[in-house]
């Protein structure tokens, strides 16, 4: 059996698979999060970044391609293969909405005529393998029969079977019917892509196929990275010490790739701890809930506070004039407290809305030009 690694949009890039790779059982072949193409993009981008050779040293890597123009595959394969790949993936898969509302993805699947000529265009240019990536229809599991006749009239390398259509996304259970249908019609290999979350799963799934020879995992190995050693008998569970590496080796990647990028950073972020005060606006702005935290030298602090009469000490609750987030303080500032205050930030969804609401405020205050004076007028007004 041969195991691959799903892409995840912001989860699996390349600091993600290098360290799966070196922590646990490798998957055989690790796919990327799509690359949406466009006609001038350039390595430097971030999505080209992460198909980079010098950056994937290790792993099987098969990039993946997001577009339903042909001019636009083909240039990104050219591109593909003079970096040395020899295979790539068409995603027909995404259920996202903003992806469906363009037709690509799982929505490319709704326009068949559409979909047959960009295939054969595509294939007919292609200088490396293309295999593809697909679910079952765009709404309904009838569609799949009719996309099989057409994946049928191509060279594909193989045909990851998602058996969920659409407007399923990633609820109820896969469409097992449909799976058997790919796997009687289609000529050319089929992979498994669905929910294999434990070791009953993939036994359950090998004792009913037996004649399959792939499959791809996704949330269960972000859930267990371990799972394929669970699989192979390698290991009985997860093991604290080499998850606690996992995790460290991660760490240390992104925050080395994502050093100075503080934006990109919160955006991405659940929650976060803020200790300046600055930095706690450029966070309402960008709408992540948060907490902040300053501990400094005493003495110092009560100067401080003695001089300077200020309810808080954050920008946006000062700009609102109201405690829109939790400022811990000083003595307060114990692990206990801030670990408390996150995981309500995390947990408690009325809190995290309230706080969100709040945030709009804060913009609509600071919208259009001038928002620069308005703040100092407003850090004045506190300071009268």
């Amino acid at each position: 059996m041969q195991f691959y690694m799903a892409p995840l949009e912001g989860i699996t890039g390349y600091v993600f698979r290098n360290t799966h790779y070196a922590c646990f059982h490798p998957a055989d072949k690790y796919f990327t999060p799509f690359i949406t193409p466009g006609l001038n993009s350039k390595r430097t981008s971030k999505a080209l970044k992460d198909v980079l050779p010098e950056n994937n040293k290790g792993p099987f890597i098969i990039p993946q391609i997001l577009t339903n123009r042909a001019d636009e595959f083909i240039y990104t394969e050219k591109q593909l293969k003079e970096m040395g790949y020899a295979e790539i993936n068409l995603n027909l898969g995404c259920p996202s909405g903003t992806v469906v509302g363009k037709r690509r993805g799982s929505g490319f699947l709704a326009f068949k005529d559409e979909l047959n000529a960009f295939l054969e265009e595509i294939y007919n240019a292609a200088e490396v393998k293309i295999s593809i990536k697909t679910r079952i229809g765009r709404y309904d599991p009838e569609e799949f029969d009719a996309l099989l006749d057409i994946y049928n009239q191509y060279p594909l390398e193989e045909l990851i079977i998602h058996p969920r259509t659409r407007e399923d996304f990633y609820g109820g259970k896969p469409n097992m019917e449909a799976f058997e249908l790919g796997l009687e019609k289609s000529r050319c290999p089929v992979c498994y892509n669905g929910d294999i979350f434990t070791k009953e799963d993939y036994e359950n799934f090998i004792k009913k196929y037996p004649q399959e020879q792939s499959v791809m995992i996704g949330r269960g190995l972000i859930a267990n990275p371990a799972l394929l050693d669970i699989f192979l008998g390698e290991s009985d569970q997860i093991d604290r010490q080499r998850l606690r590496e996992f995790h460290d080796q991660i760490y240390e990647g992104y925050k080395e790739i994502m050093y100075g990028e503080t934006y990109a950073v919160l955006q991405q972020s659940v929650s976060a701890i803020i200790s300046s005060g600055t930095a706690s606006l450029e966070a309402a702005l960008l709408k992540t809930p948060q907490v902040v935290c300053y501990g400094g030298n005493p003495i110092s602090f009560y100067i401080a506070k003695a001089v300077v009469k200020l309810k808080y000490i954050s920008l946006a609750n000062l700009i609102l004039d109201k405690l829109i987030f939790k400022e811990i303080l000083q003595n307060d500032c114990t692990p206990a407290n801030i670990s408390a205050e996150l995981e309500a930030l995390i947990n408690q969804k009325t809190y995290r809305d309230a706080m969100l609401a709040d945030y709009d405020k804060v913009h609509q205050l600071l919208g259009g030009g001038g928002a620069s004076g308005r703040i100092a007028e407003a850090m004045i007004e506190e300071l009268k």
